[in-house]
């Protein structure tokens, strides 16, 4: 009897270390590994020591560190050791971006025009590799003033090189900035000399596009002056039976793209002006044209055509009618 008793003391006291023992081996399934190889723009590997290589978890604090050159806001860092850098310990939940910036002798080399995201989750108790070829980078600067004091201290959003690339959000300067350290500058980045262009929307309806021509090297900085605006106003509206019709919210688009707003009050006459009641009214540079949608709340509706800027004060043939839908 105590024979058997003292075995299932010791079966026991194996399963219960066993248990433990399972327990320390078991490995974190977000501990993952990930090898950068790094290489100049004519895909040779810079198998010199000692390149710094950052990985951050969003895109503005990325960006903020590609602009100042002074990486911030990263989650991990890692020196290269014949031209790779190892990193461990990373989520496998997470999409990293990654920042790598080379100084070269009289030139800059950097990963931002080549891949500076990894697009696909990094698979769990595994080493990713990656190849990064980096390419000719620069950093100039465009500021914005105007004579005009209409246009002066007017919030513009700035683009560069198409509509899409918003480079921020700054003020007209009252007069002509003579370097780029000033609040009324914007960064923008490219890789080699030529022309490129630049739009400037401003937060009252106005807006600007011109061109730049950068020269060789990399301390690029331009004041651009913007002339006077000239606007042109639209308006607007639908009659109570068919705003109620179409849901009672009626969503109104310009291009494709930007949206003027939302019709929510209806009326029951047509209105004198764009200032009238139930009126959405925009205004955009004077003599400009574009295309508008309307769409009812359910989308079943939809309303198109064009529409001209013409004029600042707002007539009969500004004020555009959305009709019953039928």
């Amino acid at each position: 009897m105590e024979l058997k008793l003292k075995i299932k003391l010791i079966g026991l006291l194996a399963i219960f270390l066993g248990f433990f023992a399972c327990k320390e081996t078991l490995v974190d399934p977000t501990d993952t590994a990930l090898s950068v190889e790094v290489k100049d723009d004519l895909g040779q590997t810079l198998s010199e020591n000692d390149i710094e290589v950052y990985l951050f978890m969003d895109s503005l604090s990325y960006m903020q560190s590609v602009v100042n050159k002074l990486p911030s806001g990263y989650v991990a860092k890692a020196t290269t050791s014949n031209g790779v850098a190892k990193f461990t310990g990373l989520n496998s939940t997470t999409l990293y971006w990654v920042y790598i910036d080379y100084q070269g002798k009289g030139y800059t080399l950097n990963n931002y025009f080549a891949q500076n995201k990894l697009y696909n989750y990094l698979p769990s108790e595994a080493t990713t590799f990656v190849t990064i070829q980096l390419e000719a980078f620069n950093i100039g600067h465009l500021s914005f003033w105007s004579a005009d004091q209409n246009i002066q201290q007017e919030g513009i959003e700035v683009f560069f090189q198409d509509e899409q690339n918003s480079r921020g959000i700054i003020e007209v300067a009252t007069s002509k900035p003579s370097e780029p350290n000033q609040p009324n500058t914007v960064s923008v980045l490219y890789q080699n000399a030529g022309d490129y262009t630049w739009y400037a929307k401003g937060d009252k309806g106005c807006v600007w596009q011109g061109q730049v021509t950068i020269p060789e090297g990399q301390q690029y900085f331009e004041a651009i002056e913007l002339e006077a605006c000239e606007q042109g106003r639209a308006g607007f509206w639908i009659m109570n039976d068919a705003l109620s019709q179409a849901g009672g919210q009626v969503l109104v688009i310009l291009n494709n793209a930007d949206t003027l707003g939302v019709i929510g009050q209806g009326r029951s006459n047509s209105p004198a002006n764009c200032a009238d009641n139930g009126v959405l009214s925009i205004m955009r540079p004077k003599g400009s044209k574009a295309i508008y949608k309307a769409y009812s709340k359910d989308k079943k509706c939809v309303w198109m055509g064009d529409v001209t800027f013409s004029q600042l004060t707002c007539g009969s043939a500004q004020l555009i009618e959305l009709e019953k839908c039928q």
